[in-house]
């Protein structure tokens, strides 16, 4: 269970094409079967998504594309964070600038760090078992 007095950034790492951003959209999937309210699809496009959504009584922002490079977590992070997410899931790299600008953005918002790792693509059962898992935490 996270600490409702803290603002959360879980980050999903994992090499390119490990299937973060599939676990991420089937997060998303699984929080609105749980009973979450989509307030704002940001976007929804074949690739990457982005989505704010109450659960609990609680603001959450997923965002499935996690670069730096190609402008998406140095454009979404500070949009999220300004629409009033107390809790932000992202995917990223796992090394490099773009965990560098995480860290740096986490120190600076007083974020606490959750790291998740996606070792290689698997797919199937154990992809929805982690994004299940991620839902959990907010049990």
């Amino acid at each position: 269970m996270l600490d409702k007095n803290s603002s959360y950034l879980i980050t999903l790492s994992g090499t390119t094409n490990s299937g973060k951003s599939a676990v991420l959209s089937s997060t998303i999937d699984k929080f609105t079967q749980n009973g979450a309210k989509i307030i704002d699809h940001l976007k929804d496009g074949p690739k990457d998504k982005v989505a704010i959504m109450e659960y609990n009584n609680e603001i959450i922002g997923v965002c499935t594309g996690g670069d730096v490079v190609k402008g998406l977590l140095d454009y979404w992070l500070p949009l999220l964070l300004g629409k009033k997410c107390k809790y932000i899931i992202i995917a990223t790299k796992a090394s490099g600038s773009t965990c560098d600008y995480i860290v740096d953005f986490a120190t600076k918002n007083n974020m606490v760090m959750i790291p998740l790792h996606k070792f290689r693509s698997i797919g199937g059962k154990r992809d929805s078992d982690l994004a299940q898992m991620i839902v959990n935490l907010f049990e």
